[in-house]
């Protein structure tokens, strides 16, 4: 009898002394069991040369969309865009306007602030960069510590492998551009997991210990100028798109607690058009984005 109380009062000790000890493991535990659910899906597209009503008719409802500007004004616009439309903006160049803008976004709109999108293929070194992103993220921290500061990065740059050089240390989300043009080689149309950017620029944050959080510019298959799409890159883009939403919902979503951002690159560039002037294509991508 004396024994089993001798054993039962050490156990005692030991549950409490570990209670006291590991406060850290049981936060983890319960992060773990806070990020079992996903966060939303926040589907969207950037449009530009059609008005964001046919664009939301085609390939909506919408969630989200990016704006850009080369120096960032000292007064917000909400583009015309409805309310509860997440807005990322992008601004390209330093500037002292960041406190005045952060300032004047009305309450109620949901909007975040990148600067510089796609730095690697403007700069020389990530270093300059980044040392330029964080103090823009200063100010805007102190103006308006509620509106997150982006990192938004180029996939292509990751074509051949990870690089780590041009992720800021404490951006609030981490977003990629990624475009998959058609055809054959970098460009053909193929699942998340099978893009060597993507799966380069995924190890790379992870390495450096980020989340991602979505793609802010989304592009699968282009009408090069005075050109057609192919046939086989039509109907590619119809299945990449649920296989991306099976990867996005599986992996990625479950990896970060902020609402995960997918928004389509519905206009025209550089390449061609990028819109789905198919029904089928506006469908599937329909069906794909907006799904809860």
């Amino acid at each position: 009898m004396r024994r089993r109380l001798t054993a039962l009062l050490v156990a005692l000790a030991l549950t409490s002394v570990g209670a006291f000890l590991m406060p850290e493991a049981a936060h983890a535990r319960k992060h773990a069991q806070s990020t079992a659910v996903p966060a939303p899906l926040l589907g969207g597209f950037r449009v530009k040369d059609i008005t964001w009503a046919t664009a939301d008719a085609q390939i909506g409802p919408g969630k989200v969309t990016r704006e850009f500007y080369g120096t960032l004004p000292t007064t917000f616009s909400d583009f015309g865009l409805p309310l509860g439309v997440k807005i990322v903006v992008s601004y390209k160049t330093l500037t002292t306007n960041v406190a005045a803008y952060l300032r004047s976004i009305p309450a109620g709109r949901d909007v975040e602030l990148a600067f510089h999108h796609e730095p690697e293929g403007d700069y020389t070194t990530g270093a300059q960069f980044v040392s330029e992103f964080n103090g823009q993220e200063q100010v805007a921290h102190a103006a308006a510590p509620a509106v997150p500061f982006d990192y938004i990065g180029l996939s292509y740059h990751y074509m051949t492998g990870q690089d780590t050089s041009w992720l800021p240390p404490a951006a609030d989300r981490y977003y990629v551009d990624s475009y998959q043009r058609g055809g054959t080689g970098y460009s053909k149309i193929q699942p998340l997991p099978q893009t060597p950017q993507f799966v380069n620029f995924a190890a790379s944050l992870k390495a450096a210990g980020h989340r991602f959080d979505g793609f802010t510019e989304y592009g699968r298959g282009v009408i090069p100028t005075g050109g057609v799409i192919s046939v086989a890159d039509v109907s590619a883009r119809q299945q990449v798109y649920s296989t991306d939403r099976a990867y996005i919902d599986s992996t990625l979503r479950p990896a970060t607690p902020h609402p995960f951002v997918w928004a389509y690159w519905y206009t025209s560039g550089s390449a061609g058009q990028w819109r789905l002037l198919d029904g089928a294509s506006q469908q599937a991508w329909r069906s794909a984005s907006t799904t809860p």
